[in-house]
C-alpha cells in the first residue's frame, strides 16, 4: 500500500517542478525583454510656409509606428501653419537612429535626403520647414497646342535628288502633356495617314527620347538634346531600316507661334544621303 502511494506522487511531484521552473524562467526572461525597450513620445512639428489651409500633411519612416508606404496625419488646429503630431514608440535599446520625412498631399515627397533624430537624444520636439521641391516646366511647353502646316506645304527631296514641294490639306497635330512636367504627346492626323509621337526628357542626362508610330505599322526611336529656347535635334531610327540609316530630326523655333521641322536622311558612315523632308508648322490654337 505504501509503495502505491509513492508512485502516485512522483509524478505529481515531477509536474510540479517543471511548472516552477516555467515561472521562475519567465520571471526571469519577461524583465530583461522590458528593460531592453523603452516608451518615448515623440512631437513633430513641420513649418509649411503657405498661406493654404487644411492641408494634407504626412509623417512617414522606417520605424514602427512610422511606414514609407503610409502615412500618419499631422494637423494644424491653430490655423498658424504649422502642422503637428505627437507619436508614441517603443524603442529597443540597441536602436540609435531611424529616418523620416514628410508628404504634402499624399503623392508629393519633401525633396533632399530622408530626415534623421537620433534615439539617444534627449529631445522629445523636433522644428522642421517642409522642402518644397523644385517644380520644372516641361521643357517641350512650347509646343503644346495644336498646329497645322503653313500652307498645307511639304517639302521634299528623294533619293534621285529631285526636289519637290507637295500640299498636305487638313493636316492636324495635337501636343499636350501626359500626366508629368518631362513629357508630351503628339497625335498627328495628315489626311489619309496618321500617327502618334511620345516625347520625354532626362534631367539627368540632359537627353530627349522618343517613341513614334505612324500609317503603314512604320515605328520609330529616337534620342537627342533640347536647348532653352526648346530647339530639338534627335537621331532617329526607322523600323525595318537595316543598312544602318538614320534621320536628324531638327525643330527650330520662328516664333512662339510658328517652328520649322526638317528631317535628314543619313548613312551608316554618317554622310548626308541627300534625302531629306520638312515643312513649318504654326500654332492653331494653345
Amino acid at each position: 500500500m505504501s509503495k502505491n502511494k509513492y508512485e502516485i506522487k512522483e509524478p505529481i511531484l515531477q509536474s510540479k517542478s517543471f511548472f516552477l521552473l516555467i515561472i521562475l524562467a519567465f520571471l526571469v526572461v519577461f524583465p530583461t525583454y522590458c528593460l531592453a525597450q523603452s516608451k518615448k513620445q515623440l512631437t513633430f512639428n513641420v513649418e509649411m510656409n503657405t498661406t493654404e489651409i487644411d492641408l494634407d500633411v504626412q509623417l512617414r519612416g522606417d520605424f514602427a509606428p512610422l511606414s514609407w508606404y503610409e502615412g500618419i496625419k499631422l494637423s494644424d488646429p491653430d490655423g498658424d501653419g504649422i502642422y503637428s503630431v505627437s507619436v508614441d514608440f517603443e524603442i529597443p535599446k540597441e536602436a540609435e537612429f531611424f529616418n523620416y520625412k514628410y508628404t504634402l498631399n499624399g503623392d508629393e515627397w519633401e525633396a533632399g535626403e530622408n530626415r534623421k533624430i537620433s534615439l539617444k537624444s534627449d529631445s522629445d520636439s523636433f522644428k522642421d520647414t517642409f522642402r518644397y521641391a523644385e517644380k520644372l516646366e516641361n521643357p517641350f511647353k512650347k509646343f503644346i497646342g495644336e498646329w497645322k502646316l503653313k500652307d498645307d506645304n511639304w517639302e521634299y527631296i528623294d533619293e534621285n535628288l529631285n526636289k519637290s514641294s507637295i500640299k498636305i490639306p487638313g493636316h492636324h497635330t495635337i501636343c499636350k502633356e501626359v500626366n508629368t512636367n518631362n513629357s508630351v504627346l503628339l497625335i498627328v492626323e495628315m489626311g489619309v495617314s496618321h500617327g502618334s509621337a511620345f516625347w520625354n526628357y532626362d534631367s539627368d542626362k540632359k537627353e530627349t527620347n522618343s517613341l513614334s508610330s505612324f500609317s503603314g505599322n512604320q515605328t520609330s526611336v529616337g534620342k537627342g538634346t533640347i536647348n532653352d529656347n526648346g530647339d530639338i535635334k534627335s537621331k532617329v531610327r526607322f523600323q525595318g531600316v537595316n543598312d544602318g540609316r538614320y534621320r536628324i530630326y531638327t525643330y527650330k523655333w520662328v516664333s512662339e507661334d510658328e517652328y520649322v521641322l526638317k528631317s535628314i536622311e543619313y548613312d551608316k558612315n554618317d554622310k548626308p544621303t541627300g534625302i531629306s523632308y520638312g515643312g513649318t508648322f504654326i500654332r492653331i490654337h494653345k
